[in-house]
């Protein structure tokens, strides 16, 4: 079995070479605009923060190859072998609202499988690593909070949750940042997490960090997308979902 240990500290270092870049840009009216063919937003604190976390990767590790989500020009498909995982704001749109709950998030990724992950949360100076991630009971039948998230592209299955989640009886929340929420449930027995038409980049960081604390996790693709649940109290929507559509 591989060992990745090496990789720890630099990905830790890395993440902290975005702090300053988002402090920089953070509550000071960004400029940002919509990237071409798509939905989402950008601002040159996204560009910068994945530069600057790129550099140090790339100037501190062997490992050469990037697949972020300033730099993927649109491909769907990962790079073969090892790879760095980057989404250097998740919640752009928070940012640029001044809402302070959007993240960074690194993975190391090989062939599809995630190795090691960092998401920090830079207005709190809170930063998440898989290596530090405890075991956890999964208590999220005990709550009815969900939280939820979704991409451009899954704007209306994302509302189309909401509304049945409120039906059921359910409290969702929609907090614009996935990697971010996957970080909490990774740490909160309680927290439940539906991401649905989420990039991989975006999630692969958060995903790290719940396989390691223990809780049940599902991974859909769909086309360059992905849907994930994480959590007793998600299956439980999912399942109920299934026998709605049947």
């Amino acid at each position: 079995m591989k060992d990745f240990s090496r990789y720890q500290k630099p990905m830790l270092e890395a993440a902290k070479k975005a702090l300053p870049v988002i402090e920089k840009y953070w509550q000071k009216n960004p400029e940002y605009w919509l990237k071409e063919d798509q939905e989402e937003l950008a601002t040159h604190a996204d560009f910068e923060a994945e530069t600057a976390i790129s550099k140090y990767l790339m100037s501190h590790t062997d490992v050469k190859q990037i697949w972020g989500e300033e730099t993927a020009n649109g491909r769907e498909n990962p790079p073969t072998g090892l790879y760095w995982a980057i989404d250097p704001i998740d919640g752009t749109h928070n940012f640029v609202s001044g809402i302070p709950f959007f993240s960074i998030s690194l993975a190391l990724v090989e062939d599809g499988k995630i190795h090691l992950g960092v998401v920090a949360d830079p207005t709190r100076n809170k930063i998440y690593t898989s290596w530090q991630i405890k075991k956890i009971e999964d208590h999220t039948r005990r709550v009815k909070l969900l939280l939820l998230g979704y991409g451009y592209q899954a704007d209306q299955a994302g509302q189309r949750l909401f509304d049945f989640c409120m039906r059921q009886g359910f409290e969702p929340r929609a907090l614009g940042t996935s990697a971010l929420m996957l970080a909490l449930a990774a740490t909160d027995p309680e927290l439940a997490v539906v991401a649905l038409g989420v990039r991989f980049f975006d999630i692969a960081g958060g995903i790290a960090l719940v396989e390691k604390s223990g809780k049940k996790i599902k991974l859909v693709r769909q086309g360059g997308l992905y849907d994930i649940w994480v959590g007793e109290r998600a299956f439980e929507i999912l399942d109920q979902l299934g026998s709605t559509q049947q």
